[in-house]
């Protein structure tokens, strides 16, 4: 095992530093730090997980081994601020927009959105304005709405999205500038593209502040994440707004997890991450062989999005294919089918994969129109069903979605509920784009969503 500089990891340092004083430990977690009959699939696991005291300090305080693991971290991401998270890109996204827009403001939300990002505005009685898509037109719309509409407090929107399509955001950072308002991304997806050059790197393109989940693309704990802030306004009460909605016992485990990735990003994320890239180009051309469809824009070179409708079956019959073939996907929607490689991937594991490729091409020719009906709502990892295809996505807002969340609601069958006003917001598994949002009215696509994921009842607000 490669000794560990711990000039690099200030955390680390001093968590060990108190491990090496070999106190008894009288205070939480439960486990005492010792290995137990309990959880003994951690092992020595369990003496790194410890909680705030003296000398190692808490998530939110900005100071001591937590802060100067941060600032490394921001060092090696190139921005001029960077925050821990154990709550995932959802306490990130919280926090961007209490800061951005707490109280009684409009955000503008272009394409598809994180469900937190709703939740959010309900917590924080934040007016949405939905724009259908992230596209070539969305700047002249945002400038459309801005010019008509003096409340807007921010511009928001997700970059790269869950198909690892990236949006060039140098124009609308300068229009959001100009009208002096912040462009906050959530770039759930993307804390890996730091590893490539600035052309795809969406760090670099242009945001006032940036959600990553380093545990979805990097060698993070799940939950672990980082709020990167770009303008100096935002830096100061950053940790506040953190606080606001965080756990005050987050997980040292994460922590630690989210330094160490920071470190392997400096020293190998480079290279693996272009390794990863050339093998999943070689995939994708076997896929385009197999008449698969691939999207040809600006995209994550380390993700495989394979569009199977031109095999003449559904997204959610590939991915049972794949599945059958011993792969399994990050999800499927209507006709796609998502892959998020590890870096730590291995030759064979790719060659296993691509012989996916070409026994799912092959088996899809056998598929029968009586086989080729969708059955259900799409499909992730996690074991849900995800949304309907954010690629068009836009719900017509006739109340606040707080309003419409503390307003006196009845539960109706789908049917009944077309034209209504939704009273909940249903979103089956993050971050696929909600289905229904509080405030917004329920249209006839957003009935025939519901009943293809076995949802036959909704709340309206009365």
């Amino acid at each position: 095992m490669k000794e560990i500089d711990r000039r690099k990891y200030p955390l680390l340092a001093a968590v060990e530093e108190y491990i090496a004083a070999g106190r008894v430990r009288m205070h939480t977690p439960g486990h005492g730090g010792k290995k137990n009959s309990a959880l003994p699939l951690l092992g020595d696991i369990c003496k790194y997980d410890i909680t705030e005291l003296d000398g190692l300090e808490s998530l939110y305080s900005g100071t001591g081994a937590i802060a100067a693991s941060e600032r490394r971290a921001a060092d090696i991401l190139g921005v001029k601020g960077l925050f821990y998270s154990a709550g995932g890109s959802t306490l990130c996204i919280q926090a961007m927009l209490y800061m951005a827009a707490s109280g009684d403001g409009k955000v503008i939300f272009a394409g598809g959105l994180h469900k937190s990002a709703i939740n959010t505005c309900i917590l924080l009685n934040i007016t949405p304005v939905f724009i259908k898509s992230l596209d070539k037109d969305t700047c002249g719309r945002i400038k459309e709405i801005l010019y008509s509409q003096s409340d807007v407090r921010a511009v928001y929107i997700t970059n790269p999205d869950y198909y690892g399509r990236i949006y060039d955001t140098s124009e609308l950072y300068n229009i959001c500038r100009d009208n002096n308002i912040p462009l906050l991304v959530d770039g759930a997806h993307g804390a890996h593209l730091s590893c490539f050059d600035e052309s795809i790197n969406t760090l670099h393109m242009g945001a006032s502040m940036t959600a990553q989940s380093a545990h979805k693309t990097l060698p993070a704990l799940t939950g672990g994440a980082w709020l990167c802030v770009h303008e100096d306004k935002y830096l100061h009460n950053a940790k506040y707004a953190m606080s606001m909605f965080g756990s005050t016992s987050p997980s040292y485990l994460i922590m630690l997890s989210l330094e160490a990735a920071a470190n392997w990003l400096e020293d190998e994320g480079a290279e693996s991450f272009i390794r990863i890239a050339d093998k999943c180009s070689a995939v994708k051309s076997e896929a385009l062989r197999c008449n698969f469809k691939i999207y040809t824009g600006l995209s994550d070179p380390a993700r495989i999005t394979l569009d199977a409708s031109s095999l003449g079956i559904s997204g959610r019959q590939a991915s049972e294919l794949f599945r059958g073939n011993g792969i399994e996907p990050e999800m499927h929607d209507g006709s796609r089918v998502v892959f998020i490689p590890s870096p730590f991937m291995t030759d064979a594991e790719f060659e296993r994969l691509t012989y996916a490729v070409k026994a799912v091409g092959v088996r899809a020719g056998y598929v029968s129109h009586t086989d080729k009906k969708e059955e259900g709502g799409p499909y992730c990892g996690c074991g849900e069903t995800v949304t309907k295809d954010s690629d068009a996505w836009h719900i017509d807002m006739r109340m606040t979605p707080r309003a419409a969340s503390l307003a006196e609601c009845e539960t109706l069958l789908c049917d009944e509920a077309a034209g209504r006003i939704a009273g909940e917001i249903i979103c089956p598994c993050p971050p696929g784009t909600p289905i229904t949002v509080p405030g917004g009215v329920i249209d006839a696509d957003a009935v025939q969503t519901l009943k293809s994921y076995g949802i036959f009842t909704v709340k309206v607000v009365k």
